[in-house]
């Protein structure tokens, strides 16, 4: 998701990427569908990554399972936009 964005957002901005994972999601290209959604994705994936990478109590693996699957359905909706908006924009 965040590569994804970062190619739409230099795309989009002619040359800047905002490539700071808290500066990328307030910088995505306004015209992308439901941009106010899609900001609120990238913060929640990247928080989710953040804690199963590097929260210092791990839980069990499968109780990540419930957030992976959803996620799973967000990152795979979240790709589809951003290439349908590239695609849109001549950027492909």
């Amino acid at each position: 998701m965040y590569q994804a964005a970062r190619a739409i957002t230099f795309a989009d901005t002619k040359g800047d990427d905002h490539e700071r994972h808290n500066v990328l999601p307030r910088n995505l290209p306004g015209a992308i569908e439901n941009s106010a959604l899609r900001e609120t994705e990238l913060v929640d994936a990247r928080l989710l990554r953040n804690q199963a990478d590097y929260d210092i109590y791990p839980i069990k693996e499968s109780d990540w399972e419930d957030d992976a699957r959803a996620l799973s359905v967000t990152a795979a909706q979240f790709l589809q936009i951003c290439e349908s908006f590239a695609l849109t924009n001549g950027y492909i």
